[in-house]
């Protein structure tokens, strides 16, 4: 497809910009006055999502892989892509307008709170890649019957952990970005942080859909209805809760309550990530 042809040129820049991206802060950070070590940990961040970017871009070379991709799925590969840009490019402007110390040496550009922001994003990005890479290998080599039902059910599980990776690494970015923008007073900033969070919104949600979708369903009526239960039992105990709350009574103890809420949000937790995370015989295609 066009889309597909698109993107492989995109992917192929990307990466060759990522790995040039990568060499400049190596070098950088060995001239840096204040050596920082998180310098060369986002190199090497930057350098293993160019590698990411690289063996996904293989992936859509393939025509066997390539009658298996949905728009859905350029379009993810398509608005990570952009964001890898974004951000490289943002390195790439920061380290340009270093300054030199008395002593010669560049100066760190970096906050230490942007720091952790550049890489929690680049983190994110690249378990988006992975997911979504692996998701696809899955989808080409089930509909080849390249797999056994032990070896297929071990990539599910696979697609599964690396789901999680993503979640975590989501929440990371979430966190750091939070934090980010509290202790920034630009509004500029602001703004751009908030589109940029958009767009990674709308990133995990597309890769949410497929990896769910490549592990497949468990749902029927019943497991449903047990859904239902779980659901009903933890909002009858956040009620019981909000009524223990505003009694506002002096020395009123409202922990029983609270971890029953704790107690229902677990048990609803644990029952609809088994069903929704469940594993099934059969396979939607991204």
């Amino acid at each position: 497809m066009a889309e597909a042809i698109g993107l492989i040129a995109s992917v192929i820049q990307v990466a060759g910009t990522g790995l040039k991206l990568s060499q400049t802060l190596y070098q950088y950070a060995d001239g840096v006055a204040t050596a920082d070590r998180r310098i060369k940990d986002i190199a090497k961040e930057i350098e293993l999502t160019s590698f990411v970017i690289d063996e996904l871009g293989s992936i859509f070379k393939q025509e066997e892989t390539s009658i298996l991709i949905s728009k859905n799925a350029v379009k993810t590969a398509n608005e990570t892509m952009k964001e890898c840009s974004n951000v490289f490019a943002e390195i790439d402007a920061t380290l340009k307008k270093s300054k030199k110390g008395k002593m010669g040496r560049l100066m760190l550009p970096f906050r230490d709170n942007k720091i952790e922001l550049l890489r929690n994003h680049i983190n994110k990005l690249k378990s988006t890649l992975q997911l979504l890479m692996q998701v696809l290998t899955h989808a080409h080599q089930v509909s080849s019957r390249k797999l056994d039902r032990e070896a297929e059910a071990k990539q599910r599980e696979e697609i599964r952990q690396l789901l999680e990776n993503n979640k975590k690494f989501t929440k990371r970015y979430e966190e750091s970005l939070r934090n980010f923008s509290i202790s920034d007073v630009s509004t500029v900033v602001h703004n751009d942080e908030d589109s940029d969070k958009e767009d990674n919104d709308t990133i995990s949600t597309a890769a949410f859909s497929m990896a769910t979708k490549a592990i497949g369903s468990t749902i029927d009526s019943e497991t449903l209805l047990e859904c239902v239960d779980h659901i009903q039992n933890l909002l009858g105990d956040i009620e019981t809760l909000q009524q223990a709350l505003a009694k506002k009574v002096d020395g009123y103890d409202h922990s029983d309550q609270h971890q029953s809420v704790v107690g229902s949000y677990l048990l609803a937790r644990g029952h609809l990530d088994s069903v929704l995370l469940g594993s099934s015989n059969g396979l939607d295609v991204l």
